[in-house]
């Protein structure tokens, strides 16, 4: 039984370790964001606040623009990513995101 669990614990960190690796910071985004002269914050009230128009409740803040931009999250909800496209007026992937679901590719294509 222990060499099972100590077998499972290390594929699992293995495998923690290739996720990690495979995280690229979404340069693009950060790129559209500061042509813009939005912060981080800035970004997220205004994608708030285009959710609010739409009646979608969101818990949208600095810090997830950060965790985007860090590549922490590679596709966000359709709703985000609609508000991104509004008010960055450029498509989700054009910002840098990947869905890696659907086969997309492991890394950014810039």
């Amino acid at each position: 039984m222990r060499d099972y669990l100590r077998s499972h614990l290390q594929r699992r960190n293995d495998t923690a370790a290739a996720d990690a690796q495979d995280r690229v910071p979404n340069e693009q985004l950060a790129r559209l964001r500061l042509s813009h002269g939005w912060t981080q914050e800035e970004l997220a009230s205004a994608v708030a606040h285009a959710l609010a128009e739409q009646g979608v409740t969101s818990g949208i803040d600095a810090d997830y623009i950060s965790r985007l931009e860090r590549g922490l999250i590679s596709w966000p909800t359709a709703p985000t990513r609609r508000a991104l496209e509004g008010l960055l007026c450029v498509s989700a992937t054009q910002m840098g995101f990947v869905n890696r679901r659907l086969g997309g590719p492991r890394r950014r294509v810039a």
